[in-house]
């Protein structure tokens, strides 16, 4: 006897490094004013650089001198457009401040001509490493600007600097501003290291060579229990994370042999091990029991500093193709900021925008489903988790992003072999099961949106697969696969179609035969040959008119 392979859908086609202050304020105890750039002249600004697929605009000397706070000029910025970076403006010049161990503050006069605020960004470089970066807000009209600096960390370094970079960060297009007197604030009076924080430091230095396991985990729970302004100042934390990446490596290869279903723990302390590195943008990464989802001990803790940089990446181990085709893991945002994420390059992007398809609310877990190839296929970001700020929910222009972001466990999910595993009983020659969430995971598809529906199924399944498009007049290509079902010779595959548009009847065939007609409101079976089936791929056409 001939198998009768059933499944059954509804077809529903409708026309239709920043830091304010942190190891140690210094007290307003000031000895000096070193003038970095007055902007008075073209040469003064003729040696500041951009990268052009950040900005749109140009900039000249001022010489009105309401516009000017001293000297003889300013410089005028005038801010076309902005793209998914924030203008960047890196200059190297041999008579800026070189040794800045003894500045409090960077202090810089900016006149904002737009009616909203934006935020600037003064960073000092040693080659490519970043010295410091303060921030400090531009409110419309003029503005005395002070860039508090983190005096620990910059004396930590002991590195020169060789440029000063002029960033900013929610500056948007159609923007005129000017900027003067940019100058450092010194003082002679020494820094004090805080004590949690100096206590890090030294047990870091005071390390052996072969440190026990303890030594090193009580070290690692006193620096994550610093915040991520104080951790900026542990200048010896890679020497931390090198000493543990022994005992994380054996805690995930084991991890590994114990719980293969698992890509990246994130939920376990060594998680930490398969974070490979992280973008400017970002302050750190730890584990943290802060936030975690039902049944997960903590998760990633990723923090955000200030950047002119919108998109930051927080690379992972998992850049080798996995066997399984989809991952399932959660991000919890812990700011007001919304934000966007990218899945490497492959998460479905705006091409105008730049933004990615996954917007992450603040403070709520967000679950994440996603093309195992989207993590893990070689490329640009092979492995990599981008994530943006985002000006509003209906404003999809990208913003540095702020706060903290907590990444779960990534989970690797193999949907085939669950639906292989549900084909008993009454269901042991179900090919698809439309009638329930998994569904979803079974069908390929384009140009239409899928979705597990309720209100129209058929007798006495619970759900159907719905599908929705607006194109009235066209094809709709389907790839469906019937993931690992062993056909026999003669074998038919049936279902049901239910046509609720408003044309009295549309045409659903294979390619462009067996044209089967499904006439409105009502439930129409669909019969094939599973050959014939097979011989195309798979790929079911549903529309309203075919190509004669």
């Amino acid at each position: 006897m001939k198998k009768i392979l059933l499944l059954v859908l509804s077809i529903i086609c409708m026309f239709s490094f920043a830091m304010a202050s942190a190891c140690t304020k210094d007290e307003d105890k000031k000895t000096g004013i070193t003038v970095i750039n007055s902007f008075d002249t073209f040469e003064e600004i003729v040696y500041y650089k951009l990268n052009p697929t950040a900005f749109s605009g140009n900039w000249a000397i001022n010489r009105d001198e309401q516009y000017i706070v001293e000297g003889t000029g300013s410089w005028k910025i005038n801010v076309h457009s902005t793209k998914p970076n924030q203008p960047n403006f890196k200059t190297r010049t041999t008579y800026i401040k070189k040794d800045i161990t003894d500045t409090t503050a960077f202090g810089m006069w900016v006149y904002n001509t737009a009616d909203y605020s934006f935020d600037l960004i003064i960073t000092a470089y040693a080659g490519e490493n970043i010295i410091c970066s303060p921030i400090a807000t531009v409110n419309p009209g003029a503005n005395d600007l002070v860039f508090t600096l983190n005096r620990a960390l910059v004396s930590l370094t002991g590195q020169m600097v060789t440029d000063y970079s002029i960033s900013f960060t929610g500056i948007k297009g159609d923007t005129v501003i000017y900027i003067d007197n940019f100058h450092a604030k010194t003082t002679t009076e020494p820094y004090v290291m805080k004590k949690e924080v100096k206590d890090v430091v030294d047990g870091i230095t005071n390390l052996s060579t072969t440190p026990t396991r303890q030594q090193v985990e009580t070290l690692i729970a006193k620096y994550n229990a610093l915040s991520s302004e104080d951790k900026l100042c542990v200048g010896n934390s890679n020497r931390l994370k090198a000493a543990m990446s022994p005992f994380y490596l054996s805690d995930l290869a084991t991890a590994q042999e114990e719980d293969p279903g698992t890509l990246l723990y994130f939920d376990k302390q060594f998680g930490e091990v398969q974070v490979e590195g992280i973008t400017e943008g970002i302050a750190g990464y730890s584990f943290s029991t802060a936030q975690k989802i039902d049944g997960e001990e903590g998760s990633l803790k990723v923090e955000f500093t200030p950047s002119s940089t919108n998109w930051v990446t927080v690379s992972t181990s998992a850049n080798i193709l996995i066997e399984e085709e989809y991952l399932e893991f959660y991000l919890y945002n812990d700011s007001d900021q919304v934000k966007a994420v990218c899945v490497g390059w492959h998460a479905p992007m705006d091409a105008q925008s730049g933004i990615a398809a996954y917007v992450i609310e603040p403070r709520t877990w967000t679950k994440i489903e996603c093309k195992s190839t989207d993590l893990t296929d070689a490329g640009g970001a092979s492995g990599g988790i981008q994530i943006c700020g985002l000006e509003s929910r209906t404003v999809a222009r990208a913003l540095a992003p702020s706060g903290a972001m907590y990444i779960s466990s990534v989970v690797k999910r193999d949907y085939g072999k669950e639906a292989q595993a549900m084909r008993t009983g009454e269901d042991a020659n179900t090919l698809y099961f439309f009638d329930r969430q998994i569904g979803l995971k079974q069908i390929k598809g384009s140009g239409a949106n899928f979705a597990i529906s309720t209100e129209v199924k058929y007798g006495n399944e619970q759900a159907s697969l719905a599908i929705t498009t607006e194109t009235a007049i066209g094809t709709l290509d389907v790839n469906w696969e019937t993931l690992g079902y062993n056909f026999n010779s003669g074998d038919y595959v049936v279902f049901y179609a239910y046509n609720d548009t408003d044309a009295d009847f549309i045409d659903l065939s294979l390619s462009y035969f067996h044209r089967q007609r499904l006439h409105k409101g009502e439930w129409n079976m669909v019969i094939w040959k599973a050959s014939d089936v097979s011989e195309n791929n798979w790929s079911w056409l549903i529309g309203y008119k075919y190509p004669e």
